[in-house]
């Protein structure tokens, strides 16, 4: 499903285990977070990756956009301290939008794993860096116009992307309070 420019798994339901997931020959959570071993997925390049210590991120190219993805039904579900809406979908993703309608910011959680797919679809270079925020080390991903950081807390590893790196910062500033 793509998510500012990145194609992400739809939220799984963390509770089920792994050896679960086995019985009905489902991916595990970590195959299913880094792309890894999904029967029947497309091909795909990795074209960069980068290690923060507690995960990996693996960029991924994919051979094509994927054909099928369900649209982004949201509710409103707050305001930002700049007066704009905040949107959220049924699997707990969180975005804002520009004046025009477009993506401004999205924010998401995932699980911890171990290796994480930062998966696109367009042709371009990533750039990768590691930076400190409030005393966490977070991932940086430039790919073409967007600008996504990785990182991880208690609650699991949080991914923002977005179109303006100083809106990006400022999100997860906020996050890692």
């Amino acid at each position: 499903m793509p998510f500012g420019g990145v194609y992400r798994i739809p939220k799984i339901e963390v509770n089920t285990t792994d050896e679960e997931r086995n019985e009905w020959d489902v991916p595990s959570l970590k195959d299913l977070y880094s792309f890894q071993n999904l029967r029947g997925f497309m091909n795909y390049t990795v074209i960069g990756s980068i290690d923060n210590t507690s995960f990996i991120v693996n960029i991924l190219k994919l051979e094509r956009a994927p054909v099928h993805s369900p649209s982004l039904k949201s509710t409103p579900c707050g305001v930002t301290t700049d007066n704009q809406l905040i949107y959220e979908n049924p699997y707990g993703w969180k975005w804002t939008e520009n004046s025009d309608g477009s993506l401004d910011l999205c924010w998401l959680i995932m699980p911890e794993v171990p290796v994480i797919a930062h998966a696109v679809a367009e042709e371009g270079t990533a750039i990768t860096r590691t930076i400190i925020i409030n005393g966490h080390s977070c991932v940086f991903i430039y790919f073409n116009n967007t600008k996504t950081i990785y990182f991880k807390t208690n609650e699991g590893i949080w991914s923002i992307t977005g179109k303006n790196e100083k809106n990006v910062i400022k999100k997860a500033e906020e996050l890692l309070i």
